[in-house]
């Protein structure tokens, strides 16, 4: 048997299933004792390699199999390229959009800012208003008493010269009040 001589002795423990199978098998019997052959895997077939010639000496079932699970594995990546290459582009859609809201926020803040703008210019011009009528309810005091004091001048009459005083004194309690108010701040405002 120079195919077990070739093997050493690693071939002993072998050598009774060789021989039960040798005896069930003709293809085995004939290997074992062809000296110069030798056996190639071609595809998914065993040849034995004889000078006598080639011989078919098995098919390789597994391997089919193993084909079969590549090629699956092959298309569920394929899948699942295209299932990401779908979700990348929607993804895109969704940035493009975020990015235009995005925009139009910065413009929606922009009018916001530029109408609260307009309010409180509204609302300077509403304060210079009672400003300038709380000026004049003021200083209107002051005028009277002035006025009362020059027709006093022209007509010597006690009750206008009464009149000039309370004028006179209902300002000076208002400018008083106003004075007080002033000098008790940490830094007084310039005088303009």
């Amino acid at each position: 048997m120079p195919l077990i001589t070739i093997l050493g002795e690693a071939a002993l423990p072998l050598l009774p299933k060789l021989l039960e199978y040798s005896k069930k098998v003709p293809a085995i019997a004939e290997v074992l004792s062809d000296a110069g052959g030798y056996a190639t895997r071609v595809g998914d077939l065993i040849v034995w390699h004889s000078p006598s010639g080639q011989k078919v000496l098995a098919g390789l079932q597994s391997l089919g199999d193993n084909q079969m699970r590549i090629q699956q594995a092959i298309t569920s990546i394929e899948s699942t390229q295209i299932a990401a290459n779908a979700a990348l582009g929607s993804l895109q859609h969704f940035a493009c959009a975020t990015l235009g809201i995005t925009s139009l926020t910065g413009a929606l803040m922009l009018w916001r800012l530029e109408a609260l703008n307009r309010r409180f210019d509204k609302l300077s011009s509403q304060i210079q208003d009672v400003d300038d009528k709380l000026d004049a309810q003021n200083k209107a005091h002051l005028r009277s008493a002035i006025q009362k004091l020059q027709e006093y001048d022209d007509n010597p009459d006690v009750a206008t010269l009464n009149k000039a005083k309370d004028e006179a004194q209902h300002a000076a309690n208002i400018y008083g009040q106003l004075t007080a108010n002033e000098t008790r701040q940490k830094e007084p405002r310039a005088c303009t």
